[in-house]
């Protein structure tokens, strides 16, 4: 093989390990819930060692608060939770809904309920430990509002499907609207533990909770995007591959 495409290899590499050091990762709900259709983009910074959680709902229209987001758990490969403080909270509108499916808003919400907990096993159902735990319905307890709701119906622009655990229901308003764009709850995660984040770190145990109860079943997140450093590789070794196979000598004749 010559130098200069050892060199291209290597420069590569190089450039998808750079690019790694702030990597985002996809998660969906799990395709066998029908009636649910949620994201989460989970972008880890080894730079400036930040967790930056997305959360989005693409139902529109529900009809009950157990489609609705109220907490999202996750583990990573090599950080531990209690290493980690909530340093901001942004995207967040909230919309009410009234009875019959009208609505109001969205107006911006500078101050969500949600917040961050280190949680053990046992604490939330099918939550693994241990684990980073986003959460508005939390241990201990806590207000079962801002939750995180799709849009209305597109066609009639109400939540005309909407039953009493969302429309009228005082104690549920109001709503964190998820439907992308600015309409998309934002938290970034400070961590200063000892071992930090690497551009080898995984995102793992992806869960969502869905509802006002703890007790709940939970989603496990389905990863819908490859990590980037992961991606890189994979690329890395095909190319290197086909590179080995043109400079093999070709039998004479």
């Amino acid at each position: 093989m010559h130098l200069t495409r050892v060199a291209a290899i290597l420069a590569m590499l190089f450039a998808l390990s750079m690019g790694a050091q702030a990597s985002t990762v996809i998660f969906t709900s799990s395709p066998s819930l029908t009636n649910v259709n949620v994201e989460a983009r989970i972008t880890l910074d080894a730079t400036n060692q930040t967790i930056l959680i997305q959360l989005m709902n693409h139902l529109s229209n529900p009809s009950s608060v157990t489609q609705l987001i109220s907490g999202f758990a996750f583990s990573l490969s090599n950080v531990t939770p209690s290493s980690g403080t909530l340093a901001s909270k942004s995207g967040a509108y909230d919309v009410s809904v009234a009875s019959g499916g009208s609505w109001t808003g969205p107006t911006v919400d500078s101050s969500p309920s949600w917040i961050l907990q280190s949680i053990t096993s046992g604490q939330v159902t099918g939550v693994s430990n241990p684990s980073f735990f986003l959460c508005e319905i939390c241990v201990g307890g806590g207000a079962p509002k801002d939750l995180i709701i799709g849009g209305p119906n597109p066609a009639t622009n109400k939540y005309d499907a909407a039953g009493g655990s969302i429309a009228g229901n005082g104690p549920h308003n109001p709503f964190l609207l998820g439907t992308g764009g600015i309409y998309t709850p934002t938290f970034v995660i400070n961590v200063s533990g000892l071992t930090p984040i690497t551009a080898q770190t995984k995102v793992t145990q992806v869960t969502f909770l869905l509802g006002t109860s703890l007790g709940a079943a939970p989603d496990l997140g389905v990863p819908s995007v490859p990590e980037p450093a992961t991606a890189g590789i994979m690329l890395a070794g095909l190319a290197l591959i086909g590179i080995r196979a043109r400079a093999r000598p070709k039998n004479k004749a």
